[in-house]
């Protein structure tokens, strides 16, 4: 496995005497150790990680994990060691070594798509397909249910993260133009390779607006009639500054919406290519001790509503990217959330961390009471790269993989540290309409059969570990239009991955 990558990087390293590595994950751990066995090992100089890594002063073979500016040394290549992230280190490089008279090479581990030649008949076969996707026809279509989900005794409660960025705000007028909302990105990607499944256009929703009552009122009634017991809103909150917390507000407001809710604080900052870095920021995440406050009675009401989800009666608040604040500020922030909340009448708080920082530790070390595993986060990366065959736009810079491989051998079901921790099941992942349509990830092959596979698998895991009062299903996600998650219906697949949620309810009551 890996062989052509292998050839490509030895033969690319052996041009140059100084090296760094840049990443300190799966690949950069595999790059490292080919360049061990095959006596390049002296050309490293340095392994570096992003700037809000958490490894920094960790081992790497002899290497202590750095960040770029403390690399004192010159170097003449760079490693980009990632093909999910590669683009984004890449703009993160060209920035850095803007002011620079020059910068050193980078080295790429996966193959250019330009230098592939296509036939007539391969680009026909294209084409076709283009046309196919825009007929009437469309055989994968599945209607609304006419029974409902009904609650039994030992099912799961699934719940959906939830984006409300689908209205216009200033701060998204101001960075990406006036009216913008996520809608904007979503309808203008194209499909880029035959089998390719974009744009995704929404159906019985519409492109809906969340300044309308009506679209809460009509996801609440979808959800319930497949089986989603609640809505898991991300929630976007910089020292007291509050973006997208409309839709949030409307539902507290609005008490006959029939639906529970939690909120996942999204602690990293907020930029325009939505990737939580430092550059183009649109509003940076300053925490500072005066912030536990200021959140916790911004959230207060919420936490007083009925609907929202408690844990032997404590308000379920997730945190998505804590790296953003660091360990020891997070450790403190939660030991005094905890006793604000018992001060205003509650237990407690019961506090989930979401998997995309790299735990490799019990999470109760911060505080936290478990683990949620964000299945967008990490388990994408752990997917088999895939090779088209066939036409594929040649600017596509980004990286497509096996989703049938990834979800058949039950790669999902991996091992964490945490003791207590929460599975989630993955409706789907393509980030073209975001990522200028050229440097996306895809995760391709997707089916809502698959899909309910997976559900099925770690609804029966949930059953097992948890009591009934913990018994909790995450499924990413109700409406990441332009990340091409979503089990709102499209156009070309109508409710099938809502169908497939209630059957996997249903059918896991007879196993």
């Amino acid at each position: 496995m890996f062989e052509k990558e292998k050839s490509d990087i030895l033969k690319n390293v052996s041009k140059y005497n100084k090296v760094i590595i840049y990443g300190i994950g799966a690949w950069g751990k595999r790059i490292f150790t080919w360049l061990e066995e095959a006596g390049l090992s002296n050309r490293i100089v340095a392994v570096v990680d992003n700037d809000e890594g958490e490894k920094f002063g960790e081992l790497l073979g002899s290497f202590r994990i750095c960040k770029l500016v403390d690399v004192h040394v010159r170097y003449d290549a760079i490693i980009i060691a990632s093909i999910v992230n590669k683009v984004a280190i890449q703009e993160r490089l060209d920035r850095y070594f803007a002011s620079f008279t020059t910068k050193p090479i980078y080295i790429f581990i996966c193959s250019k798509t330009a230098e592939k030649k296509f036939s007539a008949e391969e680009y026909e076969t294209y084409l076709r397909y283009l046309q196919s996707r825009y007929s009437k026809k469309k055989t994968d279509f599945v209607g609304i249910t006419k029974d409902d989900y009904l609650y039994q005794d030992g099912d799961p409660r699934i719940i959906a993260w939830y984006l409300p960025q689908y209205y216009t705000f200033e701060l998204n007028n101001r960075f990406h133009g006036t009216g913008f909302t996520e809608w904007t990105n979503t309808a203008q990607a194209i499909p880029l390779f035959y089998g390719h499944e974009q744009p995704h256009i929404p159906y019985d929703l519409g492109f809906y607006r969340l300044e309308n009552i009506a679209t809460l009122y009509r996801q609440a009634e979808l959800a319930r009639k497949y089986g989603i017991y609640g809505f898991c809103f991300h929630y976007y909150w910089f020292s007291g500054y509050r973006i997208m917390e409309q839709p949030l507000k409307m539902l507290l407001e609005n008490k006959d919406i029939n639906i529970h809710y939690c909120i996942n604080w999204a602690m990293e900052n907020w930029t325009v290519n939505w990737d939580g870095g430092k550059y183009d920021l649109m509003c940076k995440q300053n925490y500072t001790h005066n912030d536990v406050e200021k959140f916790m009675n911004d959230i207060l009401p919420f936490f007083c509503d009925e609907r929202y989800i408690k844990i032997d009666g404590k308000p379920v608040i997730m945190f998505y990217r804590i790296s953003a604040i660091g360990k020891e500020n997070f450790i403190d922030m939660l030991a005094r959330m905890r006793e604000f909340s018992k001060r205003n009448g509650f237990p407690d708080i019961y506090v989930m961390v979401c998997d995309c920082d790299n735990f490799d530790y019990d999470v109760t070390c911060l505080g936290a009471d478990a683990l949620v595993q964000y299945a967008p986060a990490k388990l994408c990366q752990n997917t088999k790269e895939l090779h088209i065959e066939g036409y594929i736009d040649p600017r596509f810079r980004g990286s497509i993989r096996d989703a049938q491989e990834m979800i058949k051998s039950k790669r999902y079901l991996n091992e964490v540290a945490s003791k207590e921790y929460y599975r989630s099941a993955l409706v789907g992942f393509d980030n073209t309409a975001r990522r200028l349509q050229f440097t996306s990830f895809i995760l391709h092959n997707m089916t809502a059969e698959l899909y309910k596979d997976w559900l099925k698998n770690i609804i029966i895991e949930s059953r097992s570990i948890h009591t009934s009062e913990k018994n909790y299903v995450f499924v990413a996600s109700w409406n990441e239009w332009a990340e091409g998650s979503h089990l709102e219906p499209d156009v070309f697949h109508g409710y099938a991955y809502l169908q497939a949620t209630k059957e996997a309810l249903e059918e896991c009551r007879e196993l």
